[in-house]
């Protein structure tokens, strides 16, 4: 790739997009010329660690004015359908948009459906499924070192769209992306906390629950149980050890494999017939290339029609699925057979119907 011009860049959204912006200017496929930001100072703080490029607080000026080739839209999710949709009537060849991908199932499909028509690079930001932890556990879930997998378990802190949708991806991703077949779900809401703007039951501008539970059984018999918010486990205790932000565990007819959340050290655990009690698995580094880099290499090979990306938009688009079902399960109080017939964001029909 060396050699080879680089794609021009910008950022929208400089809280969440910091993380972005910062390795897309540490990757060689990236010209990184814009931020964007409603509060300048946010801009101004991370254009300071990546280069100094051109700041804007107005996002269809930054469209017009910079010529961009790729975008990376990391604001509030009730913004992300339009943003996506913007920048494709601006002739960008790349959207990399953060997850969840929207809040109503209709957007999310209208997103997938008009980046194809136009031929616009869609990713999502499931970054979790190309970290070289769930990588490993995959390919050691292929070879076969638990046997048959029966039973994938999945705990997470925050609402089931803002953080259950990285739970639900990643066990899609570690069950080889298996179709689903069935969605039972249900959740509960207090109003005793409030998003930035003071409103309760809002977070990120959008309805979020409580807590949240869910069964989803994939046509290749695998059944996956999640837990999010108040209903999963919280903190260490010397009942239930562990259950970390993002506990994974795949439970096989020959043994465990066990991902103790993010801070997890080792990060892979395994209880085999040898092992004896749990122990580590070794982790193959990515001959030190950081995780995040190699997604935004990626992306810039999706652009230039050499390699799908982990991240399309058509495989997030069966995440985001799988999450809007178990809140329309929640509301009708029924199992959802997929494909989900519902477009619109059932937990804000549940409010509207007041039974929330």
């Amino acid at each position: 790739m060396s050699g080879r011009k680089k794609l021009r860049s910008a950022v929208v959204g400089c809280g969440m997009g910091s993380n972005h912006a910062e390795n897309m200017f540490k990757s060689n496929e990236f010209d990184l010329v814009s931020l964007c930001d409603l509060k300048r100072e946010t801009a101004v703080k991370v254009a300071a660690n990546t280069g100094e490029p051109e700041i804007f607080t107005e996002y269809e000026k930054m469209l017009a004015e910079m010529d961009v080739d790729v975008i990376v839209i990391a604001t509030p999710t009730l913004l992300h359908a339009s943003m996506t949709l913007k920048a494709i009537d601006y002739n960008v060849k790349g959207i990399y948009c953060e997850k969840p991908m929207t809040v109503d199932f209709g957007e999310a499909k209208r997103m997938v459906k008009t980046c194809k028509e136009k031929g616009v690079a869609l990713v999502v930001g499931h970054q979790r499924r190309m970290n070289t932890t769930f990588q490993t556990m995959r390919d050691l879930i292929e070879d076969g070192i638990i046997g048959e997998v029966y039973l994938m378990r999945g705990l997470c802190a925050g609402d089931f769209l803002s953080d259950g949708t990285h739970t639900v991806d990643t066990i899609r991703h570690l069950n080889g992306d298996s179709e689903a077949e069935f969605v039972l779900g249900q959740v509960h809401r207090d109003l005793d906390t409030a998003d930035k703007s003071g409103e309760t039951g809002k977070r990120f501008g959008h309805a979020v629950e409580s807590g949240a539970m869910s069964v989803m059984h994939f046509v290749n018999g695998v059944r996956a149980e999640i837990f999010t918010g108040d209903l999963r486990v919280q903190g260490y205790n010397e009942k239930y050890p562990g259950w970390a932000y993002q506990d994974i565990e795949i439970l096989g007819t020959e043994g465990r494999l066990w991902r103790n959340g993010d801070g997890a050290d080792p990060q892979i655990t395994i209880w085999d017939k040898q092992a004896g009690g749990w122990r580590g698995i070794e982790i193959d580094k990515n001959n030190g290339v950081s995780d995040f880099v190699n997604v935004f290499d990626q992306f810039a090979y999706f652009i230039k029609n050499e390699k799908e990306h982990p991240l399309n938009g058509k495989n997030a688009l069966k995440t985001h699925e799988l999450v809007m079902a178990v809140y329309e399960s929640a509301r009708l109080n029924k199992k959802i057979e997929l494909p989900l017939q519902q477009d619109h964001f059932p937990l804000k029909l549940m409010e509207e119907e007041e039974r929330l």
